[in-house]
């Protein structure tokens, strides 16, 4: 059974999520914390320069997205 994510202005199906198990929860939540434990040890300037980075990628994705198709 998926989850569903309603625009109740619209009421249309946004997004479907699949049901997880407590396992797979777990898992997740376990990926998360080793991600956070790493992240947290990543100096300042790192994480700037990574987000720095991740944000002009979004740009350029954007504006190619913004483009009229011929």
């Amino acid at each position: 059974m998926s989850i569903q994510t309603i625009n109740p202005n619209t009421n249309k199906t946004v997004k479907s999520f699949e049901e997880m198990t407590k396992k797979t929860v777990e898992a997740k939540v376990a990926k998360a914390h080793l991600a956070f434990t790493d992240w947290k040890e990543t100096s300042y300037q790192q994480r700037a320069d990574l987000l720095h980075k991740v944000a002009t990628l979004m740009r350029v994705k954007n504006q190619h997205s913004q483009k009229p198709s011929p």
